[in-house]
């Protein structure tokens, strides 16, 4: 029973030094470690990646921590950042007086740097925002064009009327009465 214990025993918590460095090499690694997994951007890439990130943070001489911790320490900064961040921009743009705003922390900073300020995770969708699916059609839509362009494939036209059906649903919900067609 004195292994499980020893075993379990809890470690030291992440510095402010910890996190401000976590949070810059994620953002140097931004493309591989949060992007959307293509060509360039594969599953090993991003453990490599996570591995390096967490050779340097080892570097550093604070405390060992396990590329599991880092990730894991990654997820929780971001999931704080973008709380602290709406939070702060909500008080900000508030009426009717009362106490100034808590100021946001350097790694929350440093989190919504790396974010990017414009990421509609901490913008949100405003009134004349697309919303994430008429965007996954219009990326749908360009990737069939890419393929007819590179390949010189015809895609089937009930495809393409599909798309063009949804975009113009989608125009017409905000009160545009335009006909969209996907040739």
């Amino acid at each position: 029973m004195a292994e499980t214990d020893a075993s379990k025993k809890r470690k030291p918590n992440w510095h402010k030094e910890e996190c401000l460095l976590l949070a810059e090499l994620v953002k140097e690694r931004k493309t591989v470690i949060e992007g959307r997994f293509e060509p360039g951007v594969t599953s090993a890439n991003r453990h490599e990646a996570w591995q390096k990130i967490t050779d340097t943070l080892n570097a550093n001489g604070h405390q060992q921590r396990s590329k599991e911790e880092v990730i894991k320490k990654w997820k929780n900064l971001k999931s704080a950042g973008k709380s602290a961040y709406s939070t702060f921009k909500n008080s900000t743009t508030a009426t009717g007086g009362g106490p100034p705003p808590t100021p946001i922390s350097p790694v929350t900073e440093a989190v919504v740097d790396c974010i990017g300020r414009d990421n509609t995770v901490l913008t949100g969708i405003g009134p004349m925002s697309m919303d994430s699916s008429f965007i996954q059609l219009l990326q749908l839509d360009q990737s069939f064009e890419k393929v007819r362009a590179i390949i010189g494939i015809t895609i089937n036209i009930s495809i393409s009327l599909h798309i063009s059906l949804h975009i113009s649903y989608f125009l017409s919900s905000f009160g545009k009465r335009e006909v969209v067609t996907g040739n």
